[in-house]
């Protein structure tokens, strides 16, 4: 049990750390979280509510669930309302559906993503939220990099504070500094209940493709994944192109 608890205690550690380096959250603010079902958004929510009640600001939690209904989605939302009503989280739940044919040149995962998102900026619009939480972890981050070197030709990445709209909202990534396997290892330890979505174009996923080179790298150095993440916010421009 002990055990556990140092690992709970890293995980809140690293995540109060990112917190406090990027200032993302302000008293009183109001915290629209993206939530999916998925371990990350799980893990997120669940170390969210717990930092409530521990930091010296104070703020409110609300969670939206996007469902997209011409693709079949469906979870069970009873486990979400559950989930957020033992935490103290306001759960909206919104139904969109998808229009794959507006640019039919375009991955749909990609598609469905920009719908899903362009969701979460109304909700957050409506409630008053400054903030929109995103369950983004560092291996996201990692992939998100070499995707972007390797298909776009560009150096970027998910920011862990993004500015939007002249400062109205601000997308933030809590978890920025966690890998994904300690994610996997939260969400077991805490029994949180998981779901999935079962996506016919989940397959298409340029990221999943990103999954054995980030292993294949981390062979190479053990380090990998601190490395990368480390040198995105160490970069020496003056030996850039």
């Amino acid at each position: 049990m002990s055990e556990n608890n140092s690992f709970f205690r890293k995980i809140h550690k690293i995540t109060g750390r990112t917190l406090y380096d990027y200032n993302l959250i302000d008293e009183n603010d109001k915290i629209l979280i993206g939530l999916s079902g998925s371990k990350d958004s799980m893990a997120l929510a669940d170390i969210l509510a717990e930092k409530r009640r521990h930091l010296p600001v104070k703020f409110s939690l609300f969670a939206c669930y996007v469902e997209l209904e011409s693709l079949g989605h469906k979870i069970d939302t009873d486990i979400l309302q559950e989930f957020c009503d033992d935490r103290g989280i306001t759960l909206i739940i919104k139904k969109i559906s998808p229009d794959f044919t507006i640019d039919p040149d375009k991955d749909k995962c990609f598609i469905c993503s920009w719908y899903r998102r362009k969701t979460l900026f109304s909700v957050a619009r409506e409630i008053g939220a400054k903030k929109l939480a995103l369950g983004h972890h560092m291996d996201d981050i990692i992939a998100t990099f070499l995707m972007n070197i390797t298909f776009r030709g560009n150096i970027s990445t998910m920011p862990i504070k993004l500015s939007l709209f002249g400062g109205e909202l601000f997308i933030i990534r809590p978890l920025a500094g966690i890998k994904e396997e300690a994610i996997i290892k939260y969400t077991e330890l805490k029994n949180l209940k998981l779901q999935r979505e079962n996506c016919s174009h989940g397959k298409t996923k340029a990221r999943q493709a990103m999954k054995p080179v980030i292993d294949d790298l981390t062979k190479l150095n053990p380090h990998f994944r601190d490395s990368i993440f480390k040198s995105l916010s160490n970069v020496k421009s003056e030996y850039m192109l």
